[in-house]
C-alpha cells in the first residue's frame, strides 16, 4: 500500500466556526440547498453528525462520482478539528484504498479565518495515484468552498 498526500491551505473572510459548522456539522442539511446541482442528499448513519458518524453522500445524475460513504473519526467543535475518511463509493475501488482528510480551521485577526486540508490517498499495491485526477478533485473542493462562503455571506446570521 502507498500513501500520496498533498496539504491545501484556503484563507476565508468567514469566522472559523461559522465554516466549521458548515463543512462539518450541518453539511448533510447545508450542502443539497447551496449546490443542488451537485448535491442529491446527504444522510447520517448510523449517528447523529459528530463522531463516529457515516455521511452518505449522494450526487446528482452526470457527475462522475455517484455516491460516497465518509465516515468522520473525530469532531472536535471547540478547536475546530475534523478528521474523516472517505470508505465507499466509485471514487474507492480496486486502486484507491481510503481517502483521508484531517482539516483544521484556525481563526485569523481579521474576523477570518485559514482552513487546512491534509488528504491523503491510500492506494492498493504499486498503484500511483494520477496527480491530474487529484488536481481535478481539488477544484471541485475549491468550488464547494467558494459556494459555501457565498451563501455564507449571504447570510450573515447562520451559525453565528
Amino acid at each position: 500500500m502507498g500513501v500520496s498526500a498533498y496539504t491545501d491551505v484556503a484563507k476565508s473572510p468567514i469566522a472559523a466556526h461559522r465554516l466549521f459548522q458548515a463543512f462539518y456539522v450541518d453539511s448533510h442539511n447545508l450542502f443539497p440547498k447551496v449546490l443542488p446541482q451537485v448535491f442529491s442528499k446527504i444522510d447520517l448513519i448510523p449517528g447523529q453528525g459528530g463522531a463516529p458518524t457515516i455521511k452518505l453522500i449522494q450526487y446528482r445524475d452526470g457527475d462522475q462520482v455517484k455516491c460516497m460513504k465518509n465516515e468522520i473519526t473525530e469532531l472536535d467543535e471547540n478547536k475546530l478539528v475534523c478528521k474523516n475518511r472517505i470508505v465507499e463509493g466509485n471514487m474507492i475501488g480496486d486502486e484507491i484504498e481510503t481517502i483521508c482528510y484531517d482539516v483544521k480551521f484556525v481563526a485569523n485577526s481579521g474576523g477570518g479565518c485559514t482552513c487546512t486540508t491534509k488528504i491523503e490517498y491510500h492506494t492498493k499495491g504499486d498503484f500511483v495515484i494520477n496527480h491530474e485526477e487529484m488536481k481535478k478533485a481539488e477544484e471541485k473542493s475549491k468550488g464547494i468552498f467558494e459556494a459555501v462562503q457565498a451563501y455564507l455571506t449571504a447570510h450573515p446570521d447562520l451559525y453565528a
